[in-house]
């Protein structure tokens, strides 16, 4: 605290006259306050008057040993802060005041009201940091980038597009009366808009391919090193022989066959319930066959077990065959019927159907209809 004393000869001895510019309020009250070797105490009683417009005053009255001191002390919130007095703040060209108040206002208390802003740089964007198309919004002492498709990371240099794909084939089902056939496709194409490198691999030389019957699958892999990210062109090609024409049961009889890989052969035969049997001089074959025409061999109709046995003087020129007695579901019957049919396919000319289908060449397999 600065004091300037103006001495002046008074009633009870020299009054003094000080002007102090302090930066806090002065508290009603008593306390000690070095302000000048001249002054060893000071008694302060607050009593506030106002010099002019801005200014707070209050008069102290202090005692030295010799003389009692009448100080008139200036209050204000420092430069340029006298009481009443307003502040705006401001920024420079490319910051943004943040965080406090734009104006503050020295208060009575001599504290300014508010808390102090600051100017935060915000022309971040000017340097064009955001590549590849980004646009830069500023943000306080920062930047963000919104990226285009296919690039990421803090300035949309970070590329994250996989290779595209167009014309990849769709899966291929075709039924054909020949054990092979030429299968042709569409060559994949994979392209890149950011213009890096693209690594092709196929499972097959070339797109096209002589394939037996069976199921197979086309793959093409496509991959870019900048980044490590691939697209795949995945598609099948199936190739069966042609579909049998549908066979009922016979009249009276049950109609035995294969109910597994039935698209690539069917193999059926019959049996007569006990009391019937088919008519004379038909002939009764180990298997009718069905294969890659689609049509069966020797014949594609079922003979009917048309006759009654019981009704025959005679069975001389009638082919008895197997026969059964009940055909539901859970029959004796039907499970010998089905056993039968494994066994007989088994040492028949067809066995190799059983031998490259092992697993399912079971009577479970076998489907019965009556």
């Amino acid at each position: 605290m600065n004091a300037a004393v103006d001495g002046r000869l008074g009633k009870h001895g020299v009054l003094v006259t000080a002007n102090v510019m302090v930066d806090a309020v002065v508290q009603e009250g008593f306390g000690r306050i070095q302000t000048n070797p001249d002054v060893s105490s000071l008694l302060a009683h607050a009593l506030p008057t106002t010099w002019g417009r801005t200014t707070l005053a209050v008069t102290l009255f202090a005692t030295t040993e010799e003389h009692r001191i009448a100080i008139h002390v200036a209050v204000n919130c420092g430069n340029p802060g006298s009481i009443g007095s307003t502040v705006t703040y401001t920024c420079q060209t490319g910051y943004l005041l943040l965080d406090g108040s734009p104006s503050r206002k020295c208060e009575l208390n001599a504290i300014w009201s508010g808390t102090k802003p600051r100017c935060a740089y915000y022309n971040s964007c000017a340097s064009g940091p955001c590549k590849n198309g980004g646009s830069c919004t500023n943000i306080p002492d920062d930047y963000q980038c919104t990226c285009t498709h296919g690039w990421s990371g803090k300035n949309c240099d970070v590329d994250i597009l996989p290779p595209v794909l167009t014309n990849c084939s769709s899966d291929k089902y075709i039924t054909i009366s020949k054990l092979t056939d030429l299968v042709e496709w569409q060559i994949p194409s994979f392209t890149d808009s950011h213009n890096f490198r693209i690594d092709v691999t196929a499972n097959y030389l070339t797109n096209e391919f002589t394939f037996p019957w069976g199921d197979f699958n086309v793959s093409y892999s496509a991959v870019k090193p900048s980044n490590g990210l691939s697209t795949d062109c995945l598609f099948g090609v199936s190739l069966s022989p042609n579909p049998c024409t549908p066979i009922n049961a016979p009249v009276n009889g049950a109609l035995i066959c294969n109910n597994w890989r039935t698209d690539y052969g069917q193999f059926w035969t019959f049996f007569c319930k006990e009391s019937d049997t088919v008519p004379q001089c038909v002939i009764i074959d180990d298997f009718d066959v069905c294969g890659a025409s689609g049509s069966w061999t020797p014949t594609n109709t079922i003979p009917d077990c048309s006759v009654m046995v019981t009704n025959l003087q005679s069975t001389t020129g009638y082919n008895i065959g197997p026969t059964y007695s009940n055909c539901s579901e859970s029959s004796y019957n039907r499970r010998e019927m089905q056993e039968f049919y494994i066994e007989k396919l088994s040492q028949s000319d067809f066995s190799y159907f059983c031998e490259k289908f092992q697993e399912e060449c079971i009577p479970e397999n076998v489907s019965v209809q009556c």
